[in-house]
């Protein structure tokens, strides 16, 4: 609203509490000029508070907020924002402030569950090693010679070997919740695992992954904190006790995002642990609208298990109605008293004997 002077701007204001009051002609405010673009497949809309589209190279009224929005084609997804050259990504690579605070906790935890990670590592290499070559009959592969002059009729005539290799040669994920009502005993006990696991599968070669997410701070509608990538290096996995309770969570939004990272992997078998107390709630979802967060959770659920990925929900809350549903005969529920880490390596070594 565009006012002669100061006297009228003030009785304005005082009246139109949300109203944008300026003193001087609409002419005379200044004019910014809008430019935007993307690299690889896909495109960019902008529009204004008002719902007004914005096009590349076109000017607006300085001040005014805008919104935009990135639509990539194919397989692609936005990996950065830069916004007047300062990047304004969502994904967070986590840093230390002080190391040697960093440590002492890690130590604490890692001696609390030596033995419980000595005796998982004990089992695992077990199972690796237990594993005999056994041969599968199935309906395409090489054809079997004694299948097709048997007596017996069968549309199985192919086989494929497995090799005790086919249990070890894989790649684990985990996310981690981490929405403000996973504070308390909750987030600990989510820490405490990620930082066993990564333990656990270090010894064993495996290549781990440790993320977690959150959703509505900072501007940003998700946020993604990477704490250790596949390398497991002992210095990332100092950052897991970094892992904090912050806003909310945009759970569809994070495990599509885990699950095209998880996917570029090169190995046979793919986990995705997913670490959360309750359902969804973000402001993409329109804040507390569960339904349209248990719809996109579970739909992003089903598009990871169609590329062949092992997700397993895992919940450590009050809510476990909803997260079953979503997750289905893949989730499990660990009650306060029991830890956490020990819960979720048992349910993993009941998955893999069945591979």
């Amino acid at each position: 609203v565009y006012v002669s002077n100061e006297t009228v701007k003030q009785r304005l204001q005082n009246e139109f509490k949300k109203a944008k009051i300026v003193v001087g002609e609409a002419n005379a405010v200044k004019q910014v000029k809008v430019t935007y673009s993307s690299e690889g497949p896909g495109s960019l809309e902008a529009w204004t508070l008002s719902g007004t589209d914005v096009k590349n190279n076109t000017y607006i009224a300085q001040g005014s907020k805008l919104s935009i929005k990135s639509i990539p084609l194919f397989d692609c997804e936005a990996y950065e924002w830069l916004v007047n050259g300062e990047d304004k990504t969502s994904n967070v690579k986590v840093n230390l402030k002080d190391d040697r605070v960093a440590k002492s906790e890690y130590n604490k935890v890692k001696r609390k569950h030596l033995n419980s990670v000595l005796n998982v590592v004990k089992q695992l290499k077990k199972l690796f090693a237990e594993s005999v070559e056994e041969t599968d009959y199935r309906s395409s592969g090489k054809l079997s010679i004694p299948r097709t002059m048997s007596s017996t009729k069968t549309a199985k005539l192919f086989t494929k070997t497995i090799t005790p290799e086919d249990k070890s040669d894989m790649a684990v994920m985990v996310l981690i919740d981490e929405s403000g009502s996973m504070s308390g005993s909750r987030i600990e006990r989510a820490k405490e695992a990620a930082i066993n696991i990564t333990e656990v599968f270090g010894q064993l070669g495996i290549p781990t992954y440790i993320m977690g997410f959150t959703a509505d701070m900072h501007g940003y509608s998700s946020l993604h904190y990477h704490y250790s990538d596949w390398r497991n290096l002992p210095s990332d996995r100092l950052k897991l006790t970094s892992i904090k309770a912050k806003c909310n969570n945009f759970d569809g939004y994070a495990i599509r995002y885990a699950s095209k990272v998880l996917n570029l992997r090169k190995e046979t078998h793919k986990i995705l642990f997913v670490i959360s107390d309750g359902q969804p709630a973000a402001e993409a979802y329109g804040y507390w609208d569960s339904e349209a967060g248990y719809r996109d959770t579970k739909d992003a659920i089903f598009e990871s298990r169609e590329l062949g990925q092992n997700v397993l929900g895992v919940a450590i809350g009050s809510d476990i109605d909803t997260l079953q549903k979503m997750y289905g005969k893949d989730f499990i529920y660990i009650d306060h008293g029991v830890d956490l880490f020990q819960g979720m390596m048992k349910r993993f070594k009941e998955m893999v004997k069945k591979w």
